[in-house]
């Protein structure tokens, strides 16, 4: 076989750190494995690899919905998780000796991929619209070829969405020692006895917002058909988790999105 055609189904011919590797550990720390893979030949098969490995360390939700089957709901968005690990094969450094890692823990799902941001480009940006940078514009142009990205720069605003409607915390981004990171956060799925489970209720008021700018309880309680004090108590939890902020006080409290994500969930 022909080198060039190595470089088609075995990349690390030529790039051998071209891997992505995946761990699950015990509790929530780097100590204990208790699942581990490593992945390479071509990167839509390392990304197809990685997802399986992720679902079947990640925890599943069943929710009871009143249809005839029930609802599997995962730990984590899938959408959101396959646009991260798009990113970091598009944007890290492979002239680092470094490989792209998925860690699994109890308490938060990490991707890791060696290479920092470009320098006109800060990690509050990217929760904010902004430039497409690829570091790699050739895996960049592959995958947007197959419709998995948009070269638009919306790669970390679909994570954060996607996290949100999810009824996750707003994902962290960070750039520690060569390597950025992106950091996602579990919440507890729960089936709700009013008969609709809380992620579809968080979708709804998020377009709510989005139409009208601001959300009442009131306006929640009839949206939905419950009691204002179970409105109340869900309203609390999306601003626990970082979803809403409140403004004013009382009967005049209203419910609109963080100041640092308005611009990010809208768009």
């Amino acid at each position: 076989m022909q080198p060039h055609c190595y470089s088609i189904i075995y990349p690390q011919y030529f790039i051998p750190q071209a891997q992505l590797q995946c761990a699950r550990f015990a509790g929530t720390s780097s100590i204990q494995f208790i699942d581990e893979a490593t992945y390479t030949g071509p990167v839509f098969a390392q990304l197809d690899e990685a997802l399986k490995f992720i679902a079947r360390n990640t925890k599943q939700a069943i929710v009871i919905t009143g249809k005839l089957q029930h609802d599997v709901v995962p730990e984590y968005p899938v959408e959101a998780i396959r646009e991260a690990l798009i990113n970091a094969i598009c944007h890290r450094n492979y002239t680092d000796p470094g490989t792209i890692q998925v860690r699994i823990y109890d308490d938060r799902l990490e991707i890791w991929n060696p290479g920092l941001l470009p320098p006109d480009l800060t990690i509050e940006q990217l929760y904010h619209e902004h430039a497409s940078h690829p570091r790699n514009p050739r895996l960049a142009c592959a995958f947007h070829r197959v419709g998995l990205i948009e070269r638009w720069g919306t790669g970390t605003i679909r994570i954060i969405n996607l996290s949100l409607a999810h009824g996750l915390s707003r994902p962290e981004f960070a750039a520690e020692t060569g390597v950025f990171k992106v950091r996602s956060f579990p919440i507890v799925v729960k089936a709700k006895t009013e008969g609709l489970q809380l992620e579809t209720r968080l979708q709804q008021a998020l377009d709510f917002i989005r139409n009208r700018g601001s959300i009442s309880i009131t306006e929640y309680s009839e949206l939905f058909r419950i009691s204002r004090r179970q409105a109340q108590r869900n309203l609390a939890q999306f601003v626990k988790i970082g979803i809403m902020r409140t403004d004013g006080k009382r009967s005049a409290t209203i419910f609109l999105f963080p100041p640092d994500n308005e611009e990010g969930i809208k768009s």
